[in-house]
Parts: C-alpha cells; sequence; structure tokens
C-alpha cells in the first residue's frame, strides 16, 4: 500500500509528517506544493501551542509491503 507523506517543519524548527493513506498516486511537484503551502496558511492546527505545519519541506510516496507468515483469519 502507497502513503502519501507531507513533511513540515513546525513552529519549533522540528520536522513533522503528515502521513495520508488514500491520496492520488500521480501528483506532480507543483500541486503538492500548493497543497502542503495551503494546509499550512490554514493554521488551523496546535499541539501544545506548537504548530506542527508551518513550512514544507518535501513529500514522498512510501509503499509498505506485507510479508505474512500465518494467517488463520482465511481458514474455513
Amino acid at each position: 500500500m502507497k502513503h502519501l507523506e507531507l513533511i513540515y517543519r513546525n513552529s519549533d524548527s522540528k520536522l513533522t509528517t503528515l502521513r495520508l493513506t488514500y491520496a492520488q498516486e500521480n501528483l506532480t511537484e507543483a500541486a503538492t506544493k500548493k497543497a502542503m503551502q495551503d494546509i499550512a496558511a490554514l493554521k488551523m492546527f496546535d499541539n501544545n501551542g506548537v504548530n506542527p505545519y508551518v513550512e514544507p519541506v518535501a513529500a514522498r510516496y512510501v509503499e509498505t509491503n506485507t510479508d505474512p507468515i500465518f494467517d488463520t483469519r482465511s481458514a474455513s
């Protein structure tokens, strides 16, 4: 499964990651930067006085693979 990770610098100058599970898989750099800037401009998030999404830093797709060892849910 692919996830979209949006990485921001927060108001404490630390990195914060916003992970989106259901996102388009063909986003352009320009569209992604604009969306990240729009999120930052909202200034609607606060975590104990720290705004987690101040400055867009990076965006990336991360793919997670699962290798099951066993699964009894499908046994009949």
